[in-house]
């Protein structure tokens, strides 16, 4: 017998397989991505979906249903060229490799499908196609392990695979859909391509997927709500600098994942008049994307930001990964 606290959840998960070297077909200067061995193939999700189109039929990601789209292994070069309008010190552009296909939110999670894992509920209909908002990186980490759960007891789950965050490499990855464009349809910014430029404060923050998808599929990667990333940002605070994460490395690199030591703040020692480098308790986590009230080069396709993962702000949401474990 299925528990009675899991009753309410319905997944549909629409395994579209794209190509990660398909070109997107509007917008600014395209480049074809470097030829990859495929390591991997696509791994078949549930029982009796018996091709994509059944699964497309799923409906829209209200109060329960979660698209997922499968991005192939590949390569692309991240982060932006140094002649980009508002671009950031750490925005070193670098070549990545991907040696392992993934799937990745179709929409941000919804208000309904948080409420309907985490607070077992339901939620009315209006806001329940909302993204999430105020929840903290630890918060949407317990989020994917509680689907992983439910999902295994199902027995829906690939082997060897798990809910998670996207790294950061392949939040960008997903997010070109094979451009090099300040934004996935050019580069100029566009209000009627993705939700930004509104009010802070405001109540800017729109359903998902009410703004055009990339070529791969995917909406809202460019505002609505901030989106946490799987990697710890390596520094918080520079008085100064002129960003909040250390720079990329200026070399390629394999299935990055991120800084993996502690984050670190900088405090002023009086006595010598330098800056004393400090290591956080709660370390700081990448978020991608922008929100509502980001100004254009905050919604860039490279542009990156960082919060302890224990804050709650009611415009930083998240996106889920279905990911290999090792």
């Amino acid at each position: 017998m299925v528990n009675p606290m899991f009753s309410g959840i319905f997944l549909v998960l629409s395994c579209v397989l794209l190509n990660a070297q398909t070109q997107a077909q509007e917008g600014g200067k395209k480049r074809s991505p470097e030829p990859l061995e495929r390591t991997d193939r696509r791994p078949q999700y549930g029982k009796g979906l018996r091709n994509t189109d059944r699964a497309l039929r799923g409906g829209t990601a209200i109060n329960g249903p979660i698209d997922l789209i499968w991005v192939e292994a590949g390569s692309f070069v991240m982060s932006s060229p140094e002649s980009e309008a508002k671009r950031r010190n750490n925005e070193v552009q670098h070549s990545v490799q991907l040696t392992r296909g993934f799937y990745l939110g179709r929409f941000e999670v919804t208000r309904g499908q948080w409420a309907t894992v985490m607070e077992r509920r339901s939620i009315n209909r209006k806001d329940a196609s909302l993204p999430v908002g105020g929840v903290s990186w630890n918060d949407a980490i317990q989020f994917c392990e509680l689907i992983t759960e439910i999902e295994k007891k199902k027995g829906r789950l690939p082997s060897g695979m798990s809910y998670q965050l996207p790294t950061e490499a392949e939040w960008e990855y997903a997010c070109r859909a094979g451009t090099t464009t300040t934004y996935f349809w050019g580069d100029e910014p566009n209000a009627v391509r993705a939700n930004f430029g509104k009010e802070f404060g405001s109540e800017g923050v729109e359903p998902v997927g009410q703004y055009p998808p990339n070529a791969w599929g995917f909406h809202d990667m460019h505002g609505n709500v901030y989106e946490w990333c799987n990697d710890t940002s390596t520094c918080v605070d520079h008085p100064e600098e002129d960003h909040l994460e250390k720079p990329y490395p200026a070399k390629s690199v394999i299935d990055p994942q991120g800084h993996l030591g502690d984050s670190v703040s900088y405090q002023l020692d009086t006595t010598t008049g330098r800056y004393v480098k400090l290591k956080l308790t709660t370390p700081s986590k990448i978020m991608r994307g922008g929100c509502y009230w980001s100004r254009a080069g905050n919604v860039r396709s490279a542009y990156r930001h960082s919060h302890p993962a224990t804050d709650r702000i009611d415009f930083k949401g998240f996106r889920v990964a279905l990911k290999y474990d090792d």
